[in-house]
């Protein structure tokens, strides 16, 4: 289970809702310390292209990410994106994880995270050993902490 501070979730959906501005999809990194598994304490918005339906991550942006965060002992917990309506893992989603490791976390937004967000409503997810997802509630992969 993640333990993600509540500024943080809600750092995320703002930043994720303005970058998509209600037209296009948006992604984030929850990051944190290398050494605890579970604790999140920031997350980085990268460098990507963004369309209704998809988004793509910046090359040179994604190995220049890895060298800084392998320089600050940092790893990313888990992928945030939204969709156009409601929130589900595609295709893609589940083919392209930037992490491919069992236990990794993903977690999808419906309506670009537009306000209200409920968070009942959102996919999440967890990568299972054998390369499939595991679609469980969110509450199960994530503690909100103040």
């Amino acid at each position: 289970m993640l333990h993600v501070p509540a500024h943080v979730l809600a750092e995320t959906i703002r930043m994720m809702a303005n970058c998509g501005e209600g037209k296009s999809e948006c992604v984030t990194y929850w990051t944190g310390p290398v050494g605890d598994k579970q604790k999140v304490d920031g997350w980085d918005h990268p460098t990507h292209r963004r369309s209704p339906f998809d988004y793509q991550i910046d090359d040179a942006w994604l190995t220049q990410y890895w060298f800084r965060l392998a320089r600050q002992e940092r790893a990313i917990k888990a992928q945030l994106h939204t969709h156009p309506g409601c929130a589900f893992h595609s295709a893609t989603d589940d083919q392209w994880p930037v992490v491919s490791q069992p236990g990794f976390v993903s977690i999808v937004f419906p309506r670009f995270a537009l306000d209200p967000i409920k968070l009942e409503e959102t996919w999440a997810g967890i990568l299972q050993a054998d390369g499939r997802w595991i679609e469980a509630p969110l509450s199960c992969l994530l503690e909100v902490t103040a």
